[in-house]
C-alpha cells in the first residue's frame, strides 16, 4: 500500500534542512556533495493524481542504502523553481520510508495549472544530493496537469494564435512569427497559430521591412518585435505603423558598455549617448539604428534599468545582445541566468529586418551559472534549431547581419550564413577592433568582426589596442553594405588613425615584467595605428607630399603610446592589447613633412598627417 505524505501550498520553503532555493551557501554545497547519490527516475502518479492533488514517486533504494536519511520534494509552477515574479512553490521534506516506492501526494495545487517536480535525497551532515527532475520522454525537465487528460509526463500543448496588422487594421502576410523554438507566417489575413513549446516564455515577431520599428514601454527601447507569454490568454496581436522598405540605412554596433557602477552609467550617458545623439544629428539623414554587443554591464546586473534608460535616449532605436557578464550567478541553470537580463531586454534570440537584410541577434554564450568565468563560446541544440528555421524563410539574395557577443567561431552557423548573398557577424567581447575572424566558405567570405568598446575597459576614453571608445557604423544600399568604418567618440568620422614616431616612445618594462615595444624601432620608422584596417587595404607614405612607400610592414604589436597611458594612469600592468592593425614604415627622409593615406576596400579614403606624441593624453576618468 502507498504511503501518502501530505504537502500544503507555499511561497516560500518550509524545511530547516537544506531545500531551499536560489541560494549561494545551498548551491556552494551542491558543488561539495555532487558525488552523494540522488534519487533515480522522479515519476508522476497518474492513477492518484486529480485537479488538485499532484501525486508524484520515485526509486529511493540506492539512497536509502547509502545513507539517506530524508528527501526534499519540491513543485513549482516556474521551470527554474522560483517562488517570485507570480511563480508558486510548493516544498517541504520527506522522511525515508521502509518502502523505497510510496507516493508523495501534494494538495493545494491549482486547478489546471501546470507544475514542474523535482526530488533530492538529504545525507547526515545535513548535506544534500544533486536534484532529480520528473522528465519527459525527450530527457528534459517537464510539467504536468495534475488531473488533466494526457497529464502523465507531458505538458498539456498550447495553441498560440494572433494577427499581424497595420494601423488601419489591413493585414500583413508573410510575416515569420516564432515562440523561440518554432517558427510560423502569417497569412493573407495575417493570422498565424504556433503550437508553444512547453519553455517557451515569448512570442516573437520578425519584423517586416515594410513595418516601423517602434519604441515604448518604460526604457523607450523597441518592444514591437515581441510580447511576453502569460498564463491569462493564448491570443498575441501585433499592429505596425506601414511604410516603405528602406532601401539605404545604417546600423551602429555598440561594443560592451559593461557598467559597473551608477557613476560609469552617468558616464556612458555623458560619452556613447551624447556622441551617438550627435552623430545621427550630422550625419547623412537616413533611418539609423543600433543594436548593443553584449556586456551590457558588468556583472552588476542591478543595472540593467538604468543602463536601458540610456540605451534608450539614444534617439534611435537600440537593440540589445546578451553578454557573459549580463549572465546572473549562481543560479539553477544557464536559462534561469538569463532571467534579469530578459525581463529589462526582452528574449535573447530574435530576429527582423530592414530593407533587403535580415539582423540575427543570437546569444552564443553557453553559462555555466556557478561564477564570472564560469563560461565558453557555444549554445544549446534548440537556439541552432530556432535558428536554421528562422533563416529557412529569408531569400538567398538577401544579406545577413549577424549580432553576437563572442567572436564566431563555429562553423555550422558560419556555413549557415554563407548561404547567402553577404553575411556579416559583428561581435564584442574583447574590447578591441579586430578584422581578423573572417572565415571562407566554398569560395564565399563571411566578415567576422570585434567592433571595439563603447564603455569597457573604463579607463578613459582609450581602448588596450589604442583605439578610442567608439562603434562601427554599416551603411547599407540594398543588400550590400556601401560603407563600413569605425566612428570614434568624441571624434569625427573621419579620424581613422594615429601616427607616431617610434622614437618618442621607447620600449619600457613593467614591475610585472610586461615589455611595451614596438618592433620596428628608429628615427627612420613611424608606426600607424590604422584602427578598422583588414586586409585588402590600399596604405601609403608620402614624404613632402610626394608617395614614397605602398608596402607597409605589418606585425602583431602594442600601441605604446596607449599602453603607456594606461599604465601611467590606471597602473593597467598586463600584457593586453596587442593588435594587428599597428602598421610601420620606413622613412626615407626622417626630417621630411610625413602624411599617411588609407584607403578601404570599398574605397573610401582616410589620411592623418600630425604626429600623436607623449604630450597627448586622452581624455580620461580621473
Amino acid at each position: 500500500m502507498k504511503r501518502s505524505v501530505i504537502l500544503t501550498a507555499v511561497v516560500l520553503l518550509l524545511s530547516a534542512v537544506s531545500c531551499q532555493t536560489h541560494d549561494p551557501v545551498r548551491d556552494m554545497l551542491l558543488q561539495l556533495t555532487s558525488d552523494l547519490t540522488p534519487p533515480e527516475s522522479v515519476n508522476y502518479d497518474a492513477p492518484n493524481s486529480t485537479a488538485t492533488i499532484l501525486s508524484v514517486y520515485w526509486d529511493a533504494a540506492t539512497p536509502m542504502y547509502f545513507g539517506a536519511v530524508e528527501f526534499c520534494v519540491e513543485a513549482a509552477t516556474d521551470e527554474f523553481f522560483f517562488s517570485g515574479e507570480g511563480g508558486s512553490l510548493l516544498s517541504r521534506t520527506v522522511p525515508v520510508s521502509s518502502s523505497p516506492n510510496d507516493a508523495v501526494m501534494i494538495t493545494g495545487v491549482t486547478e489546471g495549472q501546470a507544475y514542474y517536480v523535482r526530488v533530492a535525497a538529504v545525507y547526515p551532515g545535513p548535506s544534500k544530493s544533486e536534484w532529480t527532475y520528473l522528465r519527459g520522454d525527450d530527457g528534459k525537465p517537464v510539467a504536468v496537469i495534475p488531473g488533466s487528460e494526457g497529464g502523465g509526463g507531458q505538458q498539456a500543448s498550447q495553441t498560440i494564435t494572433g494577427k499581424v496588422l497595420d494601423e488601419t487594421g489591413k493585414p500583413f502576410a508573410g510575416v515569420v512569427m516564432s515562440d523561440g523554438y518554432s517558427c510560423a507566417v502569417t497569412d493573407e489575413q495575417g493570422s498565424y497559430s504556433i503550437e508553444k513549446y512547453r519553455y517557451a516564455s515569448y512570442i516573437q515577431c520578425s519584423v517586416p521591412s515594410d513595418a516601423e520599428i517602434s519604441t515604448g514601454g518604460t526604457y523607450k527601447l523597441p518592444d514591437c518585435h515581441y510580447k511576453r507569454i502569460t498564463s491569462a490568454t493564448t491570443e498575441y496581436n501585433f499592429t505596425f505603423r506601414r511604410q516603405e522598405p528602406e532601401k539605404r540605412f545604417r546600423i551602429l554596433a555598440l561594443g560592451d558598455p559593461q557598467v559597473h557602477n551608477n557613476s560609469q552609467v552617468e558616464r556612458y550617458r555623458q560619452t556613447a549617448r551624447a556622441d551617438i545623439r550627435q552623430y545621427v544629428v550630422n550625419s547623412e539623414k537616413i533611418p539609423t539604428y543600433a543594436v548593443t554587443l553584449g556586456d551590457n554591464v558588468g556583472d552588476e546586473w542591478s543595472l540593467f534599468p538604468d543602463l536601458a534608460a540610456v540605451l534608450g535616449d539614444m534617439s534611435i532605436p537600440v537593440f540589445a545582445t546578451i553578454g557573459n557578464h549580463d549572465h546572473e550567478f549562481p543560479t539553477e541553470s544557464e536559462s534561469a541566468s538569463r532571467r534579469k537580463y530578459e525581463a529589462v531586454f526582452g528574449p535573447s534570440n530574435y530576429s527582423f529586418n530592414r530593407g533587403d537584410v535580415h539582423i540575427v541577434i543570437f546569444d552564443n554564450v553557453l553559462h555555466g551559472a556557478t561564477s564570472s568565468g564560469d563560461y565558453d563560446e557555444g549554445y544549446e541544440s534548440w537556439q541552432l534549431n530556432w535558428l536554421k528555421k528562422d533563416l529557412s524563410y529569408v531569400p538567398k539574395t538577401s544579406s545577413i547581419l549577424f549580432s553576437c557577443h563572442i567572436p564566431l567561431t563555429d562553423a555550422t552557423i558560419i556555413k549557415l550564413l554563407a548561404e547567402y548573398k553577404s553575411a556579416t557577424v559583428i561581435c564584442g567581447h574583447t574590447h578591441k577592433i579586430e578584422n581578423i575572424y573572417d572565415k571562407t566558405v566554398s569560395g564565399k567570405t563571411v566578415s567576422i568582426c570585434a567592433a571595439g568598446s563603447t564603455g569597457a575597459p573604463w579607463k578613459g576614453l582609450i581602448l588596450s589596442d589604442g583605439c578610442q571608445r567608439g562603434y562601427k557604423v554599416f551603411e547599407y544600399d540594398g543588400a550590400t553594405v556601401r560603407r563600413e568604418y569605425y566612428k570614434s567618440i568624441q571624434y569625427p568620422d573621419s579620424f581613422q588613425m594615429r601616427m607616431f614616431r617610434t622614437t618618442d616612445f621607447p620600449s619600457f618594462t613593467t614591475p610585472g615584467g610586461y615589455i611595451y615595444a614596438y618592433p620596428y624601432y628608429g628615427d627612420n620608422y613611424i608606426a600607424v595605428n590604422v584602427f578598422n584596417h583588414r586586409s585588402g587595404w590600399k596604405v601609403s607614405l608620402k614624404e613632402n607630399g610626394v608617395v614614397t612607400s605602398t608596402n607597409p610592414k605589418q606585425a602583431t604589436s602594442f600601441d605604446v603610446w596607449a599602453k603607456m597611458f594606461l599604465y601611467n594612469y590606471y597602473n593597467r600592468d598586463n600584457d593586453v592589447g596587442k593588435t594587428r592593425h599597428i602598421l610601420f614604415f620606413e622613412l626615407k627622409d626622417p626630417s621630411a613633412k610625413v602624411s599617411v593615406e588609407a584607403t578601404d576596400n570599398l574605397g573610401y579614403t582616410y589620411s592623418c598627417d600630425t604626429f600623436t606624441t607623449s604630450d597627448d593624453i586622452p581624455d580620461y576618468d580621473k
